[in-house]
């Protein structure tokens, strides 16, 4: 695992901007010491979150060229909003290019930007790491360190919530599989669904 983060790395100090390059390192450290705490190989935190924004910078042909190959039709809210196929496009880029077949590490890439119902541990760990990585400047350093200290699923609700919040913010549609995640993990937890929780 180490060699491929390597590769990948050196691949997005390349190709992808100065920007997205230190949020996807980040992401990636953030992922290696949740994979740590809960007894997952650090080496796949590592490569997941280094790789999991890879094909964000993809024109759109690309991106849905990629994202196409893993079988599945193009949804409604993929083809309004193209963007939302990167996690798609990344999993087949980096299962093409680097031989990544991990299915743990493809399903994490592939659905780190909204979510879905039964999501796997790599698949939270990196879900969490996106948004809660320190270059993320809405957090004070010690409130984030308290949000890490809760249960996975009680991060994986604070993370969604303030995904929705944004959303809302922005005037856009909440899509109905992160809904369904959320209601899934409001259930485990026994946390109330009030709709003022989910925007």
């Amino acid at each position: 695992m180490i060699n491929r983060y390597e590769s990948i790395l050196a691949y997005i100090k390349k190709n992808l901007s100065k920007k997205r390059r230190k949020h996807s390192i980040h992401v990636s450290i953030l992922a290696e010491s949740l994979c740590k705490r809960y007894d997952i190989e650090p080496g796949k935190g590592l490569v997941t979150g280094i790789s999991h924004d890879i094909a964000r910078e993809f024109d759109k042909d690309k991106m849905v060229e990629y994202a196409k190959k893993d079988g599945n039709p193009l949804y409604p809210w993929e083809e309004k909003h193209p963007i939302l196929l990167h996690g798609r496009a990344g999993a087949e880029y980096i299962k093409e290019r680097w031989d990544i077949t991990d299915p743990w590490i493809l399903d994490a890439i592939r659905f780190h930007t909204y979510g879905k119902p039964g999501m796997g541990i790599l698949a939270k760990i990196l879900f969490i790491a996106d948004y809660l990585e320190p270059g993320r400047n809405f957090l004070e350093e010690k409130e984030r360190e308290e949000i890490l200290d809760l249960r996975i699923d009680a991060i994986m609700l604070y993370v969604l919530k303030g995904k929705f919040a944004y959303l809302k913010k922005k005037g856009r549609e909440i899509l109905q599989t992160s809904l369904l995640l959320y209601k899934e993990l409001a259930n485990k937890t026994g946390e109330i669904n009030e709709k003022k929780n989910i925007g």
